[in-house]
């Protein structure tokens, strides 16, 4: 047995570029707290009063999300980073999130989830000092709402 053995998918792997790899860390990043979700009560940060009135000591009666509420929040994500506040409106007005969302507490934890993904990815694109574009919070929705789908797949 040669000594790299163990380390031949390593070696192997092909380098990618910085912003490449924060799109990669951000997806997974996301992936595992949308897995988590609904987080524990005592783990929310209820800095924003209008979230706290809406949702705490509530956490618990909302789903564990599926596919269809993570493609439906992630277009949503989308709609809101292009700032296309009537597409959005449309779609709520017109029932188009219904399939996703059977349930009012489906609703609810989409309501909780879209502002929250919005936030963390223009927190993270601050923290990143640039070199995250607009562009990159669009990959980093596909390359989520791909990584839930195919995780979520394979633990069927």
């Amino acid at each position: 047995m040669f000594w790299w053995k163990p380390y031949e998918a390593l070696m192997e792997t092909k380098p990618v570029s910085g912003d490449v790899a924060i799109v990669e860390l951000l997806a997974k990043e996301l992936v595992e707290f949308l897995e988590a979700f609904p987080p524990a009560e005592d783990t929310v940060d209820w800095s924003d009063p209008t979230f706290a009135a809406r949702f705490q000591g509530k956490l618990d009666t909302l789903p564990h999300l599926d596919s269809r509420l993570v493609g439906l929040l992630f277009q949503l994500v989308r709609l809101d980073l292009d700032h296309e506040t009537d597409r959005i409106d449309w779609m709520f007005r017109n029932n188009h999130h219904r399939d996703a969302c059977p349930t009012q507490a489906h609703i609810d934890a989409l309501m909780l989830l879209w502002p929250v993904v919005v936030e963390h990815l223009y927190s993270r694109k601050d923290e990143c000092q640039g070199i995250v574009k607009r562009k990159h919070l669009h990959d980093i929705c596909q390359q989520t709402e791909e990584r839930f789908r195919s995780r979520a797949m394979s633990r069927m």
